[in-house]
């Protein structure tokens, strides 16, 4: 079915490349999934209302794990730590002003802080 999906062709139609990246694309989504369950059910444990385990990308690479409660419906409390052993963390306030207009605050371990005035649209 994957190989119909992505090819427009059988398993057996595909070449050498083509399987491999079958595979890949296969192995990412069965990670994805995975990951996605094992986020719900640590949420659930901690009693919070978010858990992400977030893969390293760039040039730093690094893999963190963000936590978040929602104080209200508007604000957001984030934690995130950076997994490898002696990484920073990260604190992040967000707050919903308008549905489409977010104010984020980030405090972070290594003198890092910022302020953010974020404005999304959906097409």
């Amino acid at each position: 079915i994957m190989s119909l999906l992505l090819f427009g062709r059988s398993l057996d139609e595909l070449d050498s490349d083509q399987v491999t990246l079958l595979q890949n694309r296969t192995r990412e989504m069965a990670a994805a999934l995975a990951a996605s369950k094992l986020e719900a059910g640590l949420s659930r444990q901690l009693g919070v209302d978010m858990v992400t385990i977030r893969q390293g990308q760039g040039p730093s690479d690094q893999s963190s794990v963000v936590v978040g409660k929602y104080l209200s419906r508007r604000a957001l409390l984030k934690y995130e730590q950076v997994i490898e052993s002696g990484m920073g963390f990260m604190i992040n306030l967000e707050y919903t002003l308008l549905r489409q207009l977010k104010l984020e605050t980030l405090v972070g371990s290594e003198n890092q802080s910022a302020v953010e005035l974020n404005w999304s649209t959906e097409y």
